[in-house]
């Protein structure tokens, strides 16, 4: 009998990250990862390893996370979506599935990832947001916080907003290819958009920004961080909770169930 065609296949993920370790697998506590292996292998029956784009930080979420795997089974794109979320628990949520490449790698072919943190900013904290933003009680000046963002845009060396020791010689240069901050009532928005991110550099640059916003880091503060010409440090790292991986985006064809490319759900989002 032959042996049946390996395929590979390709979710966006949707996810609370209130009550989960993280996304990646670990050897204690429940993970998205690890939940989402578990449902593939009650549908495929047998375990299948899944690679993901982003290793998001316990408490964080996801409006797009992308996950991929191989697997011999014959299943429709709208049978991985039913059968999957009818056994997954209901802060996990599948939203697209496709067909793709034999080397599709969705961390590696991943051309852009779009953050954004989300800042409560009024007098009271709000019991409904509280596992979903950061509440500041202060004032913030978002305009002073927008234009203070553009100074970190273009490629730097980032180790400044993670933590430097933690890499030991690592490539620590990224490439920021758009910073907007926005308010919509109460909520204040830190979207952040690059090639890649370091660990904790999008929750650093959100708690830089936040200083900014309540007048305690002057705005040129900002770019002379990246530069080392400022005393100042960055920070402070902001809580997981505040944090959603909205976007990954990939090239024309490798990947085309992602969503809209980031640049263009930015524009949209806060026109």
């Amino acid at each position: 009998m032959a042996s049946k065609e390996i395929r590979r296949m390709a979710l966006v993920v949707e996810y609370d990250g209130t009550r989960y370790q993280g996304f990646q697998v670990q050897s204690k506590g429940i993970t998205v990862q690890g939940t989402l292996e578990e449902a593939l292998q009650g549908l495929l029956g047998t375990y299948v390893k899944t690679q993901g784009a982003g290793r998001t930080d316990a408490g964080a979420h996801a409006h797009g996370q992308v996950v991929a795997f191989n697997t011999i089974a014959e299943h429709t794109e709208q049978v991985y979506l039913r059968a999957l979320n009818a056994s997954l628990p209901r802060d996990i949520r599948v939203l697209r599935a496709a067909q793709v490449s034999t080397e599709f790698d969705p961390r590696r072919h991943a051309q852009r990832r779009f953050y954004r943190y989300l800042v409560l900013n009024q007098p009271v904290a709000s019991a409904l947001w509280a596992r979903y933003a950061h509440h500041v009680p202060f004032p913030l000046d978002v305009e002073s916080m927008h234009r203070a963002g553009q100074a970190i845009l273009g490629a730097h060396d980032y180790r400044i907003f993670c933590g430097a020791s933690r890499f030991n010689g690592r490539d620590t240069v990224r490439t920021m290819f758009r910073v907007r901050v926005w308010r919509s009532g109460a909520l204040v928005g830190v979207d952040m958009e690059a090639n890649a991110f370091l660990p904790q550099q999008a929750r650093r640059i959100a708690g830089t920004l936040t200083r900014v916003g309540r007048g305690k880091l002057e705005e040129a503060e900002v770019g002379a961080l990246l530069d080392g010409t400022s005393s100042e440090s960055s920070g402070p790292t902001l809580p997981a909770h505040g944090l959603y991986l909205m976007l990954v985006d990939y090239p024309k064809g490798i990947l085309d169930i992602s969503g809209q490319s980031g640049q263009d759900y930015l524009r949209e989002t806060n026109s």
